[in-house]
């Protein structure tokens, strides 16, 4: 039996935790490090769930992590919300679509400034973060979004701005 190497996201970590679980685990021991790495508890316990990274479907937690695919450096999100409703505000204007909980930002972001959202031309896509609402926070392009909803109401809202270029640098303001 082997450890694997895996990266927690959830409601209570805003970047990721890593923690290492024997690959013949059951899933529902994921959620047991994800709690010790902070992952807020609902009223239940039970409603807690465990995604892969980018899936809305939830992991048999009677299954072990082999069983189910896990591989070391995999993402897994914890948290309440199949999905998350979110809305990104731009421009006197706001775009709502629904994500995994286990979504990335990065994915939440292309949705934002393309087609189907606010329609940046291509070329200027690059130049554009999401920024969580009434913050100065933005958070990494592998941030989940169910980290970052609000209680557990399963909605997160973000703001749609401009990087910060410092003299042709670009730099992540957190």
């Amino acid at each position: 039996m082997s450890n694997l190497d895996l990266f927690l996201h959830g409601a209570g970590i805003l970047d990721s935790a890593f923690v290492q679980l024997p690959s013949e685990a059951p899933v529902k021991q994921v959620i047991v490090a994800a709690v010790g790495q902070g992952v807020r508890q609902p009223a239940s316990s039970d409603a807690l769930a465990v995604f892969l990274e980018e899936s809305d479907q939830p992991l048999a937690l009677g299954s072990t992590l082999s069983e189910v695919g896990i591989n070391s450096g995999s993402h897994l999100h914890v948290g309440t919300c199949t999905r998350v409703m979110v809305t990104v505000n731009y421009n006197n204007k706001d775009e709502q679509q629904q994500f995994p909980g286990a979504a990335t930002i990065e994915r939440v972001t292309r949705w934002a400034v393309g087609p189907e959202g606010f329609k940046i031309p291509p070329t200027d896509r690059i130049d554009w973060v999401l920024q969580i609402c009434d913050s100065s926070t933005q958070p990494h392009g592998d941030t989940h979004v169910g980290s970052l909803v609000q209680g557990e109401t399963c909605k997160a809202c973000f703001d749609l701005v401009p990087k910060v270029r410092v003299q042709g640098y670009e730099q992540w303001i957190r």
